[in-house]
């Protein structure tokens, strides 16, 4: 029986080596992208997707830029979207304990025609200059400062270091405003000037009031507008509440007798915009009570070391609820300080009122990005290794962690594909679970991002995890200084050789610069969104990613083969190497490729597994329309490759791809063209078992049916 599998093999190889030398190909198809395809019947029609978004743009109540002025405590008078970013200028002041006084701006740097269309208003005051010119309506000046050395976090005023009696000085350079009061149209109305809409301050000019309609603030120091606090809600249909159990960050101490003061942290899991917060008795019996202070950020790290944006606000009683009004604002963490009361300690619960619609625009920031929820998907999570019972994507916080394979893994890493550009602030790490070991810990970890997963950049910091807080315990949150915008994020590890078992449990976060939903739906209407698609309409070699080094990718790729009707699709492989993983209880996975027709059900067809491997073989077909779909077992470094050539037939072969057919256990063919070629498995090189092959040749009324032999080889066992 061997020496009937040798002359077979023998056979099929000098066939296909003649084949191959016949062909036209010329072109190696790798560049995969997203596209948007619409099938109807055998025809697939595909467009490229742009999935490289950049947040939306809105039009500004404010002047065009460059410039900027100082943050007041509230934030900046409008969102990034509307053309805004925030810098901090650190100055270490001269004396004993040589202070730092760090000066927090707004900086608008936009200049659209269209966008940033406002007037400035009238009046004499102050703001900074960005680069060498300034606004139209303003003059140049500068400001002078003692200053022993300074750093800076993102754009900062035009800055001159000069020595002055041998002190240290700095002109920060300015623009001043000159002009009267609001101006008064011709109707004698006096002009609109929309910035006037927004919270802002600006440098007060000396011995000179602040323009009409701005307030003297912080001790004559700014001219400004304060947040406007509506004493009411907004129609609910246009709202959502949210119920929170909330935690105290401080003042209880485990003694809520000696306290009267308790500061309660919420984390709203997503950056929303605010309108209110309420404070609901349990028991249904009014309480007075007071807010001393209220504070609210995007960014954790902000709330935390900087106490954040201060929130404006009213209160009111109403029955057995104490409303705090606020002027809305848009955050994910809020620090809410209010009166204690033993008597209320547990007879309360918070609501907190926000938009109904969820906004993308760059202006939702710091969210969980999906490991935790599962937006983000298991086909998007790969390592360098993993131990059987923790693969990759048991990295979220509610599974029982990742671990790596240390037999086999010097070089560490796990990686998420985001499956679009998203901007990236930094990773939370949790305690693993009891199911793992209590010491399987990393020591630290580089942070890898980029567009291509073969070319990531390195961020410049390396994080050091603390170990000892993870053991407790309590998450570890690692933040960028600066966000990056990437599609692929990469964890590279360190850690301690001498530990059984290195696992890890995280979430990232950051926000979407464009809807994943909107870019990946279900398939609907005869329409799908393709990840990692491929057009082919020509003769072709095709090939797996990085071939031919093995992918261990983790994601599924589909090859359209679209002939439009004039040929028949025609698949010769030349090399499979596809990747097999026995994990717990004999329970085998292994990569596949799938050949199908339908872009529906892209999984629903021949499948070629691990028995094809180190194979040359050729799946002929009736079908002008073919897909060839790349589906992984696991996200590893051990994975798959493969190469095929992509040829034309203009005769049809007897051979069905439509369904699930597993070929190793016969086949049974419904051969029904007018012209068809007929061809065995062994003369396909397609593995088999013993089998029986039928095929079923059906002729229209009055016509004859016609079979020429090409080939024709019957090999009988040895002493028959």
């Amino acid at each position: 029986m061997d020496g009937n599998l040798v002359y077979i093999v023998i056979v099929v190889i000098f066939f296909i080596t003649t084949v191959l030398t016949q062909e036209k190909f010329v072109e190696e198809i790798t560049n995969f992208q997203y596209s948007e395809c619409e099938q109807k019947l055998e025809r697939v029609d595909c467009k490229a997707l742009n999935i490289s978004k950049v947040p939306r743009q809105k039009p500004s109540l404010w002047p065009p830029g460059p410039f900027a002025i100082p943050r007041s405590s509230y934030g900046c008078p409008e969102s990034e979207s509307r053309g805004w970013t925030k810098s901090v200028l650190y100055r270490k002041k001269p004396g004993k304990n040589k202070q730092e006084d760090p000066l927090n701006l707004c900086v608008k740097q936009r200049d659209d025609t269209e966008l940033d269309t406002e007037k400035w208003i009238p009046g004499r005051y102050t703001i900074y200059r960005i680069g060498e010119e300034c606004p139209a309506g303003f003059r140049k000046s500068t400001i002078r400062e003692s200053c022993l050395e300074y750093d800076s976090f993102g754009p900062i005023p035009n800055i001159t270091e000069k020595e002055i009696a041998k002190e240290k000085i700095l002109e920060i350079g300015t623009c001043k405003k000159i002009g009267n009061s609001l101006k008064r149209n011709k109707r004698g109305n006096k002009a609109t000037y929309r910035m006037l809409e927004t919270s802002f301050i600006v440098l007060k000019s000396k011995s000179t009031p602040c323009p009409d309609k701005l307030n003297s603030l912080q001790g004559q120091k700014y001219c400004g507008i304060e947040p406007v606090v509506q004493r009411s809600l907004r129609p609910l249909e246009t709202q959502l509440v949210l119920d929170f159990d909330f935690r105290i960050l401080s003042g209880v101490n485990g003694n809520p007798n000696q306290v009267k003061e308790a500061m309660y942290h919420f984390d709203l899991r997503r950056s929303i915009k605010v309108y209110s917060i309420a404070i609901v008795s349990s028991d249904g019996i009014p309480r007075q009570t007071s807010v001393s202070q209220c504070f609210h950020d995007e960014k954790r790290l902000e709330l935390l070391f900087e106490k954040g944006l201060k929130c404006s606000y009213v209160c009111a009683n109403q029955g057995s609820t104490f409303f705090v009004y606020l002027s809305p604002f848009r955050a994910r963490y809020i620090v809410l300080g209010i009166e204690h009361s033993t008597e209320w300690f547990n007879k309360k619960s918070f609501h907190i009122y926000i938009d109904g619609i969820k906004s993308l625009d760059g202006e939702m920031c710091n969210e969980d990005l999906g490991m935790r929820d599962g937006s983000i998907q298991n086909d998007q999570i790969f390592a360098s290794s993993f131990s059987k019972r923790n693969p990759p994507f048991k990295a979220r916080p509610s599974s029982a962690g990742w671990c790596i394979d240390k037999m086999i893994d010097a070089n560490p890493w796990i990686m998420v594909d985001m499956r679009s550009e998203t901007k990236i602030e930094g990773v939370t790490l949790f305690p693993m679970s009891e199911e793992v070991y209590s010491n399987a810990y990393w020591e630290s970890f580089h942070l890898l991002y980029g567009n291509q997963m073969d070319n990531l950049s390195m961020s410049d910091v390396k994080f050091t995890i603390d170990v000892d807080k993870l053991t407790s315990g309590l998450q570890h949150s690692c933040f960028l200084q600066n966000a990056v915008t990437a599609r692929f994020i990469m964890l590279q590890l360190n850690g301690s050789h001498e530990v059984d078992q290195l696992c890890l449990r995280f979430e990232i976060h950051g926000c979407k610069l464009s809807d994943s939903t909107e870019l990946f739906p279900s398939f609907k209407n005869y329409k799908t969104m393709t990840t990692n698609a491929l057009y082919v309409q020509k003769p072709s070699l095709i090939m797996s990613i990085g071939y031919p080094f093995l992918t261990g990718s983790g994601y599924s790729y589909t090859w359209i083969i679209d002939f439009k009707h004039e040929h028949y699709v025609r698949l010769i492989f030349t090399n499979v190497t596809l990747n097999q993983i026995t994990r717990d209880n004999n329970n085998d996975c292994e990569d596949t490729l799938v050949i199908g027709t339908d872009l529906r059900e892209r999984l629903k067809g021949v499948q070629i597994k691990t028995n094809f491997n180190k194979r040359i073989f050729i799946v002929e077909t009736y079908r002008t329309l073919v897909l060839l779909t790349f589906q992984p077992c696991f996200n590893t470094f051990r994975g798959s490759s493969f190469r095929a050539v992509v040829n034309e037939e203009d005769i049809p072969a007897c051979l069905s791809i439509a369904s699930s057919v597993d070929w190793s256990q016969g086949r049974n063919e419904a051969c029904t063209n007018p012209e068809m070629i007929l061809t065995s498995m062994s003369i396909l090189n397609i593995p088999f078992e013993n089998f029986e092959e039928r095929f079923r040749i059906q002729a229209r009324y009055h016509h004859r049916i016609q079979i020429e032999f090409i080939d024709f080889y019957i090999v009988c066992p040895i002493g028959m």
